[in-house]
């Protein structure tokens, strides 16, 4: 569970054994980890109806890989709670140079407490914003797992913190631990067992039904990794035993078994279920996992590896040859349904895929040269964006029919920049994500931003622009409403970049939220400078003159 990562996440998911059968009062807990794999989704954590009072844990790991940055969000629940582990001989204000190797990319310089700030920010935005996070301090070899260092470290952290994420973390759940010691072992089980029970779904009563499913899905799991939601209804229909008579009870119990750990399962994309969690996620793994690939790679498809390494372009014949290795081959219609549905990939054709997490290429505004572009629509957030970039782009591709640009003979898609092709072939949409660290957006840092342009001398159709702003909104939406964080929130605020400039991504200029005046000054800006106000917005608001 420590790797040489500044700072990784256990996601820990109660599966009350008991199913309301027992009290919870005397339970305990039992874990069983797969050290082998970066992700860890044990299958000896399996729920059971039972009179013991056994309870177990779910676990699955984000450590160890980069690309699982761009996908961890999929596994994250609100019934969860999280360890977090931290090297403590690390100054927080230094580069994690070993936890990201490649330059250039969004997270090449980030530091400790960066990789601590990313981390709590995926928790609260995507499980919860009371999701308590345990915190275990590695290699404290040096000061013997002493209480008071581990704290005094722990202050430093919180110094690093916005206040929103501060719930999260509280000094009582602070363990340090030594290599080949139970130093403070014994206390950290303590902790997951009283955090696990001040959860308050602990213990609560489901349906018996819903345990005789969950027996089903386990006779089911023996024999494969994937069923139809479909075949499962008509399964559950033929078994009078089991008791769930309609879909919507049985979407609910799946629902259920997602939120536990048990199964992978979208209660909205519900025609597949996937009943072995681990293997779905050893498929992506196989995609993903760059330092593997060098054990297969040979003469004649070393092009297709390092197209898939560097721009995140996986075609078909590759991944035949990836998921050839491991039971994958047999499922790769499913697989790859799935995966999409889950804007994991974007489609391109039918013997090409995108796999934005995995393209590494630095944007250049040079790309936008004779072109004439649109005002900036700015999108911001106050945690790091990054997964819904990616979200977006994929999103816009398999469902709204763009395509990738091509500009000398290579698709323009970054690492943070993608210029996608409308169906109307003449106006593009460059999507970006922008971390804005200046003073002024310090609430606020972070932004996906969208932009669109023509070739010169062709204008931009505004009624064009308002059609993508709604799409675009909806689709944020949509990637955004799932998460209990934004349940009575607004997911984003929405500005506009103060002047009209083909998108830079690093651009010195400001994003202006409060555009009701006809004209203003932008003081952000130095020098200060006027802000053609009706130019801004003709682009995005209908009826702006």
């Amino acid at each position: 569970m420590l790797d040489k990562s500044s700072a990784s996440t256990l996601l820990t998911q109660p599966n009350d054994g008991s199913y309301g059968l027992s009290s919870p009062s005397k339970s305990s807990s039992n874990c069983s980890i797969n050290e082998k794999s970066d992700i860890i989704c044990s299958e000896d954590c399996k729920p059971l109806v039972s009179t013991n009072n056994l309870k177990m844990l779910s676990l699955l790991d984000f450590a160890g890989h980069s690309a699982y940055y761009a996908c961890h969000h999929i596994f994250f629940s609100p019934r969860a709670f999280f360890i977090l582990v931290v090297d403590m001989t690390k100054e927080l204000a230094s580069v994690a140079s070993e936890a990201c190797k490649e330059n250039d990319l969004i997270y090449s310089n980030w530091t400790y407490a960066d990789y601590i700030r990313y981390w709590l920010g995926s928790i609260h935005t995507y499980s919860s914003r009371k999701a308590p996070v345990i915190i275990v301090f590695s290699h404290a070899e040096d000061n013997g797992a002493n209480r008071k260092k581990a704290l005094d470290y722990f202050f430093k952290i919180c110094d690093c913190l916005p206040k929103k994420l501060l719930p999260h973390v509280d000094k009582s759940r602070v363990f340090s631990v030594e290599k080949n010691s139970d130093k403070n072992m014994e206390d950290l089980k303590t902790c997951i067992v009283s955090t696990m029970k001040l959860e308050n779904h602990w213990g609560e009563t489901i349906p018996i039904s819903w345990a005789k499913l969950d027996s089903k899905l386990k006779t089911l799991r023996r024999s494969r990794n994937i069923y139809l939601f479909s075949n499962l209804f008509r399964d559950v229909q033929n078994a009078n035993y089991v008791g769930i008579h309609d879909e919507e009870e049985l979407r609910t119990a799946l629902t259920f078994f997602h939120e536990t750990g048990v199964i992978l399962f979208r209660s909205a994309k519900k025609d597949i279920i996937i009943l072995n969690i681990q293997w779905f996620v050893d498929a992506f793994k196989c995609i993903i996992v760059d330092e593997t690939h060098i054990d297969i790679k040979d003469k004649s498809d070393f092009l297709d590896f390092d197209e898939l390494n560097n721009h995140g372009l996986l075609s078909h014949t590759l991944l035949t040859k990836l998921w050839r290795i491991g039971d994958f081959y047999e499922n790769e219609n499913s697989l790859i349904h799935y995966m999409k549905e889950l804007d994991m990939l974007a489609e391109l054709s039918e013997e090409m895929w995108y796999v934005p997490c995995m393209n590494k290429q630095k944007y250049s505004c040079g790309i936008l040269e004779n072109c004439n572009v649109s005002s900036t629509l700015c999108f911001l957030f106050e945690f790091l964006p990054f997964v819904i970039y990616h979200r977006l782009v994929v999103s816009c591709i398999n469902n709204l029919e763009m395509k990738p640009l091509k500009s000398a003979e290579r698709m323009s898609i970054f690492h943070t920049v993608t210029i996608l092709l409308c169906k109307d072939l003449t106006h593009r949409v460059l999507i970006g994500v922008c971390e804005n660290k200046g003073r002024t957006h310090r609430e606020y840092p972070y932004s996906i931003e969208i932009q669109t342009n023509v070739t010169t001398p062709r204008k931009i159709d505004n009624q064009m622009t308002l059609k993508l702003k709604a799409r675009i909104c909806q689709i944020l939406v949509e990637l955004t409403q799932v998460f209990s964080f934004y349940e009575k929130t607004k997911p984003f605020l929405v500005g506009y970049r103060c002047q009209i400039k083909p998108f830079s991504g690093n651009s010195d200029d400001h994003i202006i939220k409060d555009m009701s005046a006809l004209e203003l000054d932008c003081a952000k800006c130095t020098p200060v400078h006027v802000v053609d106000v009706t130019s801004i917005l003709y682009f995005w608001q209908d009826g702006a003159d």
